[in-house]
């Protein structure tokens, strides 16, 4: 692509009928309102394209991959997209870039001058640079507020490795364009926002982060980087069908089912315990009552008379009742002795 030559004449006479804001070296030309986002059409939901791909593995990109008939290095792991190798979807995404080239290159610039714009914090706008654009120092560049971002940089653009761009209120990578005459070259380490449209050559350094897009009319270096397209309103689906002879990488859906959720009474099985009560068996021993049989005291049927002599034994009387005396006690003796067993 070639800017307009005379794109320089009309900002000096811009810039002598109004009136001029310092914004380092810049003019103010037009309000951030009337700023429109370049419409990308089939080349929106492309990461990378180029005529030419040259990459160096392990590269990531979450989109499309469209190369020309200079082919592809490498292929680089594609995820929510496809690879168009020097197809029809190839050639309708760089046909819309030369589009959205113009489209933006078009717009009333907010800002012009030759910029470093290392450390600044911008607002929404279209800024200009009539030569080289550069970040080449840190920090880096913070885009704070929601609106479009346009940089119109008529020559070349440079980062210094390990740049960051910083997104803040509201800004966004899907409204942020870098429209780049001369080739574009991003340092090592770099965190872009947005897309890189250009008609020349774009270098990427290595293990870079880009939200965004690398869209170049003629070649794209990559290496061990990492190239996401924003989900963007209003961008195309992708039908994940290619006519040429690219590689289609359908990305997989998945739906995810809210689960039944079952709920389980358990059965409370109560066991009333089964209580056996022994009754003891009491044995009851009566202790066999033994009586003792005392012997029963003769009763003599004799009248003695004192100082006789017993009719049966011959012996004196008195002799007589001494024996019955002695067996009268012998028998107390015996049931006094059972009475105290018994107790």
């Amino acid at each position: 692509m070639k800017l307009n030559k005379a794109l320089p004449l009309y900002f000096m006479a811009v810039t002598a009928v109004i009136s001029t804001v310092a914004f380092s070296g810049t003019a103010l030309a037009a309000s951030a309102s009337t700023v429109t986002a370049p419409q990308l059409g089939a080349a929106s939901q492309f990461a990378l394209l180029g005529q030419t791909i040259s990459n160096s593995d392990p590269t990531f990109v979450s989109g499309d991959v469209g190369f020309g008939a200079g082919g592809i290095t490498s292929a680089p792991t594609i995820t929510n997209g496809a690879s168009f190798a020097s197809d029809a979807e190839y050639q309708s995404a760089t046909l819309a870039l030369v589009g959205a080239i113009s489209e933006a290159d078009s717009q009333l610039p907010t800002s012009t001058g030759n910029l470093d714009i290392s450390g600044q914090t911008l607002s929404p706008g279209v800024y200009a640079f009539s030569g080289a654009g550069n970040i080449v120092a840190s920090p880096s560049l913070t885009l704070s507020g929601a609106g479009v971002y346009i940089f119109q940089i008529s020559g070349a653009f440079n980062t210094v490795a390990g740049t960051v761009i910083t997104l803040e209120n509201g800004a966004t990578a899907c409204d942020v364009f870098w429209v780049v005459g001369g080739a574009t070259t991003l340092g090592a380490n770099t965190q872009f926002e947005g897309t890189i449209m250009s008609p020349a050559a774009i270098t990427v350094g290595a293990n870079s982060t880009i939200v965004g897009r690398v869209l170049s009319e003629t070649a794209t270096t990559v290496s061990t980087d990492h190239i996401t397209v924003p989900p963007c309103a209003n961008m195309p689906t992708t039908t994940g069908s290619t006519t040429g002879s690219g590689t289609t990488t359908t990305p997989t859906t998945t739906t995810t089912t809210t689960p039944t959720t079952t709920t389980t009474t358990p059965t409370t099985t109560t066991t009333t315990p089964t209580t056996t009560t022994t009754t003891p068996t009491t044995t009851t021993t009566t202790p066999t009552t033994v009586t003792a049989t005392v012997p029963t005291a003769k009763t003599p049927t004799t009248t003695y008379v004192a100082g006789a002599t017993s009719p049966v034994t011959g012996i004196p009387v008195m002799r007589d009742l001494i024996e019955g005396l002695a067996v009268l006690a012998f028998g107390a003796l015996i049931t006094l002795m059972f009475k105290k067993r018994r107790g």
